[in-house]
């Protein structure tokens, strides 16, 4: 009784951190449109914020990623995307890579391209610092608050954002809305000043596009994994495989504790080898 109860109270104030949240982003938002005598230039500038954000992470997809995987493995991305379609679901709703991080290891091991042990050791790396999605997002959020304050960004200012969008995505946690931050320190960094107006703009549509987002990120740390396997021959496999068991064990052990040790191995396609550990 004394567990329901406790339960029954975390749950009850989740519920009122979101209600505090929504009703805090309601009156910055506003606050801002009461601030704002002509919202045609916020809507035209959001517009252009969501469309250079989505265009730019379609072209880091198509040409990035899905060549890459041609180039490397010689064969059709889009077949292994179709078999990542849980994992990008699963991203798109909790906005979160690290939520989705043992779904996607599951994807990608039943996919056939990457071994279970190249999954465990690149998807969780790809997780913490691999924010392809972010560091674009930040790039652009910044430009849009820039013109929204007056300011045409140079070249030199283009660079600095770029440089401290990529470094601070590196360390934004995989969580939901963990960009928020980035983009002041980004902003100020490269055009000074205090916390920008229009930042609560970026609040009002930021829930929709981290989904998106997490979801170009997810596609990234996926990616890789397949580059990475199919860089590694089959005894090279099986060494990597060896030292990936030993440093789990050292920590404590595997992701899949319940797995049977023969499904652990697997050949440089993927495919489950005959290898049992003794």
């Amino acid at each position: 009784m004394y567990i329901l109860h406790t339960d029954s109270r975390r749950h009850e104030l989740a519920l009122i951190r979101i209600g505090c949240y929504l009703k805090g982003i309601l009156s910055l938002v506003a606050s801002a449109i009461g601030k704002q005598s002509d919202m045609t230039i916020v809507l035209e500038t959001l517009s252009w914020l969501m469309a250079s954000f989505f265009t730019a992470a379609a072209m880091q997809v198509v040409f990035c990623y899905m060549g890459l995987y041609f180039a490397f493995l010689r064969q059709n991305p889009l077949k292994y995307y179709m078999s990542l379609i849980e994992a990008l679901v699963l991203a798109f709703t909790t906005s979160s890579s690290a939520a989705t991080l043992p779904v996607s290891m599951d994807c990608v091991v039943k996919s056939g391209k990457v071994p279970a042990g190249v999954a465990r050791f690149v998807l969780p790396l790809g997780a913490t610092i691999n924010m392809d999605g972010t560091a674009i997002y930040i790039v652009c959020s910044c430009v849009a608050l820039a013109y929204l304050n007056g300011i045409v960004p140079t070249a030199a200012d283009y660079i600095i954002i770029g440089v401290s969008a990529t470094l601070g995505s590196i360390g934004t946690a995989p969580v939901p809305s963990a960009s928020i931050v980035l983009i002041i320190t980004s902003y100020q960094t490269a055009f000074g000043g205090d916390v920008p107006y229009g930042i609560e703009f970026i609040f009002a549509i930021d829930w929709l596009i981290d989904r998106f987002r997490t979801m170009f990120n997810v596609c990234g740390d996926t990616v890789v994994a397949a580059l990475v396997a199919s860089r590694l021959d089959e005894e090279s496999t099986d060494e990597f495989l060896k030292k990936v068991e030993k440093v789990e064990g050292d920590i404590g052990g595997d992701y899949d504790e319940k797995a049977p040790q023969d499904e652990k191995h697997f050949d440089m396609h993927g495919h489950k080898s005959s290898v049992t550990s003794a």
